[in-house]
């Protein structure tokens, strides 16, 4: 699942992740994204902090309290500068962050198919 409020941003990713073969949830907001987290169960979200209303740390705060979203795997790609206080605020609750100011296809894909992965190990 794509979470961004930039449908521009939602759209080129959604390219980028449909071009290796993978079905692709759309959240355009940090409320539509709770939303349809509860709903389908997304294997891998990928999420922007900056977001009007309902921030991307609000939608981690709710997806870590619901026991059927907790493992759900989380990547943020940001244009946010991370600062300590911010991964303090994470709290080891994502598997990485990207910047989107230094955005490569490759080490995009990469990440999704590690965080995939990842996920497909603890399942088994």
């Amino acid at each position: 699942m794509l979470v961004d409020d930039d449908p521009k941003a939602v759209e080129l990713l959604s390219r980028h992740l449909s071009s290796v073969g993978c079905d692709v949830l759309k959240a355009y907001g940090g409320q539509e994204a709770i939303d349809l987290a509860s709903e389908q169960k997304p294997d891998l979200i990928i999420l922007d902090l900056m977001m009007p209303k309902v921030s991307g740390f609000d939608v981690i705060e709710k997806l870590k309290r619901n026991p059927e979203l907790i493992s759900i795997p989380i990547i943020i790609l940001t244009a946010k500068i991370i600062t300590e206080a911010d991964r303090k605020l994470l709290n080891g609750d994502i598997v990485k962050i990207m910047q989107k100011s230094s955005f490569s296809h490759g080490s995009f894909i990469n990440e999704v198919n590690r965080a995939a992965r990842k996920e497909k190990k603890s399942l088994l």
